[in-house]
């Protein structure tokens, strides 16, 4: 099978020749093969696992078209998508439907919503990083399994493995939702690094009269969390109340977040037209606020936020991979 021109993989930057990284690629994939099987992998459980991933990635390939002056979008290569439907065992016309069109019911009657090409490219990608998710959670919970039914001991605790997979703090000259979603996690282990290597050793210490040579301050962990998570007041709370409406619009989200910010007395996160003390900086700055993160002042675009906040699945295309 002809590999596909990776546009999902072209995104990473190389740092090796390409004769170089071919040949890591191939030792580590024959250490990946090794693990598994150690793991308790059967080769065709490896093979399947290989042709899942490969159909996400000739999945990134798929383009779309539109025919003249329709705004309607098509698949371009039906060759490529046959061959993502048979690794992924569907019809390759129910798979070209749910990627371009979506059943939706009104009073009892079926409306067929058409896609325009940014929108069939959205939930390409979509189905893509759910299938990516579901594949990952599937590895973990067979290894923990397996590694259970290896433990002899019979005991009631169960001592599983957990994988964290996250990028380091993200600070861009332009920042959008996905800059803000790994930001607010780092922030969140931050906090819980510090009151258990920090806070409850300091307490410890305090208990058994050992003495401190330093002592630990509580950063404004807290104060930027809240304005990420606390409900219903939260930004995440308010993205996800303007996602769910009908007609949900940008302006309504900014509308609230800027009454937040200025009702709020939290001083780690401000308006961009506005810095840390309040004063009024400039004008013509669009939609953004500003959050001072332990690690560094990040500066967000709101634009953008609600539709990336759309991340479930369509129906047609959960009906399609069911």
């Amino acid at each position: 099978m002809q590999g596909p021109s990776s546009g999902y993989l072209n995104q990473t930057v190389l740092e090796d020749s390409p004769a170089m990284t071919a040949t890591q690629n191939r030792e580590k994939f024959i250490a990946l093969k090794q693990a598994l099987s150690a793991l308790g992998f059967s080769n065709r459980e490896m093979e399947n696992l290989f042709v899942i991933l490969s159909a996400i990635l000739h999945l990134g390939d798929i383009r779309f078209t539109t025919w003249t002056n329709a705004e309607a979008a098509l698949v371009s290569d039906l060759k490529l998508l046959e061959q993502v439907a048979e690794m992924l065992q569907v019809s390759p016309d129910d798979l070209a439907s749910a990627l371009t069109t979506d059943a939706q019911y009104f009073k009892g009657d079926m409306i067929t919503k058409r896609y325009t090409i940014e929108l069939a490219e959205f939930y390409r990608d979509l189905l893509a990083k759910s299938l990516y998710s579901r594949l990952f959670s599937f590895l973990v919970n067979t290894i923990n399994y397996y590694l259970q039914s290896q433990d002899g001991h019979s005991s009631d605790q169960v001592l599983p493995i957990g994988i964290l997979d996250i990028f380091g703090f993200q600070e861009f000259p332009e920042n959008s939702f996905e800059q803000l979603c790994v930001n607010m996690t780092n922030e969140k282990l931050h906090q819980y690094i510090n009151e258990v290597l920090f806070v409850q050793e300091q307490a410890d210490c305090k208990q058994e009269e050992v003495t401190m040579k330093t002592s630990y301050a509580p950063t404004n962990n807290a104060e930027v969390l809240d304005f990420f998570l606390q409900k219903p007041s939260g930004f995440l709370s308010m993205l996800d109340e303007e996602t769910q409406r009908s007609w949900s619009e940008e302006k309504s989200l900014l509308k609230r977040l800027q009454s937040y910010l200025d009702t709020s007395s939290v001083k780690a996160v401000y308006s961009s037209t506005k810095d840390g003390n309040g004063n009024i900086t400039s004008k013509d700055q669009g939609p953004t606020f500003t959050v001072m993160h332990f690690a560094g002042q990040v500066t967000y675009e709101v634009t953008g936020s609600i539709s990336k906040n759309k991340d479930s699945l369509s129906q047609s295309l959960l009906f399609v991979m069911k």
